[in-house]
């Protein structure tokens, strides 16, 4: 995850989300979509014939999101048996990585920092990667747990929806003291590629993306009351996703409030040496 990127739990019982972010949230698609429907075909006195059409058409969108959310329940399944255990008194999470896992980590350069977690190139193994888990506790509480969860949840997701990911190593006991341990696929990020073929591709990832962006979104909102934050280009050749919020707009880019955290400037995007493109994040 990148430097750009925030993922925020918003205080607050009966906050919506976007609230916290001064837009207007995304809502429950499907009872919308009815909702509007009715209400456009009673304003309009419209025929059986034309309700019929209307109802025909909007079916296979309905279809795609239940689809959506069935996989999303399915992969919940392993996330919510996570139960975050925090290091003891005086030790960092740096420090437990290192006590568990027999590794050196502390005075090397770790080649990615985010808002929520520390990337180290695996010390004896540079096929592989270290994340740790790092999120300073607010007055709400501690959103490690919920984070982790986040991390297994749409790694299980977008794995079952066909798309490619860096790979997982199936470690629980090490996912409840907030450490993965994942594949390196070395790229280069996608807003700074200058490849034809792995833009194209890029492309048609992030169209594929934006259709299971917003379900996703509310899911993870629902069930964990997390919300994320990336800053992408307004102007941008790349198919939209998530929702801008207007008042974060400064020099061509602004915070988009996603499903998938697609990384600023789509960074958690690669395009391999081949052309082909993987989501090392989201």
């Amino acid at each position: 995850m990148k430097k750009s990127a925030s993922l925020r739990a918003p205080s607050g019982a009966k906050q919506t989300p976007g609230d916290c972010f001064g837009v207007r949230p995304r809502n429950d698609v499907v009872w919308i979509l009815v909702a509007g429907f009715l209400i456009s075909t009673l304003a309009s006195g419209s025929t059986c014939v034309s309700i019929t059409t209307r109802l025909l058409r909007a079916l296979p969108f309905i279809g795609h999101r239940l689809a959506v959310d069935d996989v999303l329940d399915l992969s919940w399944e392993t996330a919510r048996r996570i139960r975050y255990e925090p290091c003891q008194s005086g030790e960092s999470p740096i420090a437990r990585a290192e006590r568990i896992l027999g590794v050196k980590l502390q005075g090397t350069k770790p080649i990615g920092k985010g808002g929520t977690r520390t990337v180290y190139l695996h010390p004896n193994d540079p096929s592989k990667l270290i994340k740790i888990v790092e999120i300073k506790p607010t007055k709400e509480g501690d959103p490690t747990e919920k984070a982790i969860k986040r991390q297994v949840w749409l790694n299980k997701f977008l794995t079952v929806r066909g798309f490619k990911v860096a790979k997982m190593e199936e470690t629980p006991e090490l996912w409840n003291l907030g450490i993965f341990i994942e594949e390196n696929r070395p790229g280069t990020p996608l807003g700074k590629s200058t490849s034809a073929q792995g833009i194209e591709n890029g492309k048609k990832l992030i169209s594929e993306l934006a259709k299971i962006d917003d379900p996703v979104y509310y899911a993870v909102f629902n069930r964990l009351g997390l919300t994320m934050l990336s800053a992408l280009p307004v102007q941008s050749p790349y198919p939209k996703i998530g929702t801008l919020n207007p008042k974060t707009v400064q020099k061509g880019s602004g915070n988009h409030i996603l499903g998938i955290d697609v990384g600023k400037n789509f960074e958690n995007i690669h395009v391999e040496a081949n052309d082909e493109v993987v989501l090392i994040d989201y």
